[in-house]
């Protein structure tokens, strides 16, 4: 998934849900929501965003 992403695709949060013993794809969403208050899209463009940004270039952990 993460070099469809990173190459500008869409994730295939199918097949993620399947390899991870999910039913589907909506039971995945849902639990990753309720983890972490973002669905898995909305947080990997949050990620995909900050690391453009050069949030990650110093290879430091970020730090709230």
């Amino acid at each position: 998934m993460t070099r469809a992403v990173a190459a500008g695709g869409p994730p295939d949060l199918a097949r993620v849900a399947a390899d991870t013993g999910y039913y589907d794809h909506s039971h995945l969403v849902r639990d990753f929501r309720q983890y972490t208050g973002a669905s898995p899209t909305g947080w990997l463009a949050e990620e995909c965003r900050n690391i453009q940004a050069g949030a990650h270039g110093d290879g430091e952990e970020w730090k709230p």
